[in-house]
């Protein structure tokens, strides 16, 4: 080979390896031109009305846990599609000794944040008596430990309501179980393998390992038309409960639901996400609002992730949540163009769940 074909071969050879070198950005993730925002709001009971109502938990249902509470509703004639009256969804205040306020929606005795399932109005009752009961102690003046998002989710204030073990467990050794049995009895079949391809896309691009069991601690699956919804972290009350609705079974909320089951929460509704976006409040409803207030620290997640697979994205057909559908959620504050609530993983949604696990 002579000198000339020698120097080719030596040129293509690096810029070869310059290429392999250089990583290739998430598109949701670059600033180029306008992306149209392609996931749907996830929610608990879109299309239902919400009520401002006086607290009375005496009118509620007392459930032990969220499983029982929409294993109630299945073996009952009650609907969640087109309720009125006093089921309807409702927005509450509770006030604390010491002024705290904590606002929170309720339905029919489960309490919920959009698409979060948090517990019932029995187990919010008793995180107010402990709460209640700290307030009271030495314990008070030394300040509440709150270590972010992905460790103690939905650190709201001061209130623990969901900063404990029972609402932010992570899934031991990384491995999240899936219930076979409700994949299998309450879903089609192309439905069933949109939810198990989504699932392997979540094992191959993180460090969790998805497994299916019938027994044990597990996500159990339901089909209900009630929303998309979880319940956040590892409950310490099993099988814990995850909805898709038929409109919900496509790849980016499926990994967003399942997102929350492994303890992700909105990116919209971090501490510092005035910094990022305006929430339009004045075209959101009660409703709308209570779903879009900030509540997350963001220790863990140190750079905002608009295409996150955890961010609403900037409008909403449904009319229960927004005042005009022709307006949006939000705006951005700064030059950033791109996707707003993605639906695929992107690299710091991926950093984020590895992070935990």
């Amino acid at each position: 080979m002579n000198v000339a074909k020698v120097k080719l071969v030596l040129v293509t050879l690096g810029f070869l390896l310059l290429a392999s070198c250089v990583e290739t950005p998430l598109p949701q993730e670059v600033n180029g031109p306008s992306i149209t925002d392609s996931r749907v709001v996830e929610h608990f009971m879109p299309g239902v009305e919400a009520v401002e109502v006086e607290e009375d938990f005496s009118q509620d249902p007392q459930y032990e846990t969220v499983s029982e509470a929409f294993e109630a509703w299945e073996n009952s004639s009650f609907q969640t599609q087109g309720v009125t009256g006093n089921t309807k969804v409702q927005l509450r205040t509770h006030t604390f000794s010491n002024g705290e306020k904590y606002r929170y929606s309720i339905y029919n005795g489960v309490i919920f944040d959009g698409d979060v399932i948090l517990g019932t109005s029995k187990e919010l009752q008793a995180d107010i008596a402990a709460y209640e009961e700290y307030l009271a102690s030495s314990k008070s003046s030394e300040g509440i430990e709150t270590q972010g998002a992905m460790y103690k989710p939905f650190c709201s204030s001061q209130f623990l309501f969901v900063c404990n073990e029972r609402r932010g467990g992570g899934w031991p050794g990384g491995i999240l179980y899936v219930d076979s049995s409700s994949l299998s009895s309450n879903f089609t079949s192309s439905q069933q393998t949109s939810i198990r391809n989504a699932l392997t896309t979540l094992d191959n691009a993180t460090d969790i390992t998805v497994r299916y069991t019938t027994t044990g601690d597990r996500v159990k699956l339901t089909n209900k038309e009630d929303g998309c919804y979880a319940v956040p972290g590892r409950s310490s009350k099993q099988p814990q409960i995850l909805n898709l609705a038929d409109g919900c079974v496509v790849s980016g909320t499926i990994i967003h639901e399942f997102g929350h089951a492994l303890g992700l929460m909105h990116e919209h509704q971090r501490t510092d996400r005035d910094s990022f976006i305006v929430i339009n409040t004045s075209n959101l409803t009660s409703k709308g609002l209570d779903n879009m207030r900030p509540k997350i620290d963001h220790e863990s997640r140190t750079t905002y992730d608009y295409a996150s697979i955890m961010h609403y994205p900037r409008t909403t057909s449904d009319s229960t949540f927004v005042k005009s559908t022709a307006e949006p959620i939000l705006t951005i504050v700064g030059s950033y163009t791109g996707m707003v609530g993605g639906s695929v993983l992107t690299s710091r949604d991926i950093q984020a769940i590895n992070a935990r696990y």
